[in-house]
């Protein structure tokens, strides 16, 4: 990981190769965001909402398909 200080961030970035092709530690990110992008994959859903003014303190209530 790297600092990056064009944009006085504290956020520590990871250095790219591209040239010389990945590295195993880029291998094993890959494979993290891969294993990340599936999990997110399985948590998408739709919520079916509708607006409930004046009941309970929401303005709004959702339900499970």
């Amino acid at each position: 990981m790297v600092h990056d200080n064009k944009f006085n961030s504290t956020i520590k970035k990871m250095a790219w190769l591209v040239d010389a092709g990945p590295d195993e530690s880029q291998k094993k990110t890959i494979k993290d965001i891969v294993k990340l992008g599936k999990l997110l994959a399985h948590l998408r859903g739709a919520a079916p909402t509708w607006q409930t003014r004046d009941t309970q303190g929401s303005n709004y209530a959702y339900g499970i398909e």
